[in-house]
């Protein structure tokens, strides 16, 4: 009897395992989440991939600076030498402009041919100076160049007609022709 009742018991043990499969099988897997960065500049890269920039900070627009100093001007090092100091321009910029426009003109500091300041010897403070209208001016001028496809010149249609001399009398002064 014991035997018997070993073997009803097996097949039970057997028959909800079998159940149960059918019914762990069926769950939704559980997504494993992405750990966000711990670094500061590995959470201003994770926002740069993903286009996340309206919700730059001051860190976020820093390291975008010297990125782009990094990137298009290899003689210049870009040395951050107080970054409170900095990150307290940069917040009073962004309190101005935005962070998308910022980084708009810092993009137009860095990228274009300005001759307005000398590359590698202004930092991201100055755009919250007096500077900043100017640089934010500048900056929307060159994005609608940018942005403006390139139209072919026209020649001028004005045709010039023979002058008849006799109807053509000029006289300057005393000393004319009488």
């Amino acid at each position: 009897m014991t035997e018997e009742l070993r073997n009803m018991l097996d097949l039970a043990r057997k028959t909800i395992e079998k159940e149960n499969s059918q019914y762990t099988d069926a769950r939704p897997k559980q997504v494993e989440l992405e750990k966000p960065p711990t670094t500061r500049y590995a959470r201003y890269r994770y926002k740069l991939e993903r286009g996340n920039t309206d919700n730059f900070n001051c860190d976020d627009i820093l390291f975008f600076f010297y990125d782009l100093m990094k990137e298009n001007h290899e003689g210049v090092n870009y040395f951050i030498s107080n970054a409170l100091r900095e990150k307290k321009q940069i917040k009073i910029a962004i309190e101005r402009y935005g962070a998308p426009k910022v980084l708009e003109m810092t993009e137009y500091l860095m990228t274009s041919d300005q001759t307005l300041l000398k590359i590698g010897t202004f930092s991201p403070a100055i755009l919250s100076t007096k500077w900043g209208n100017t640089i934010n001016v500048l900056t929307k001028e060159w994005i609608d160049t940018l942005n403006k496809p390139l139209e072919p010149t026209s020649k001028s249609s004005r045709e010039w007609g023979e002058v008849k001399s006799d109807d053509y009398h000029v006289s300057i002064g005393e000393w004319g022709d009488e």
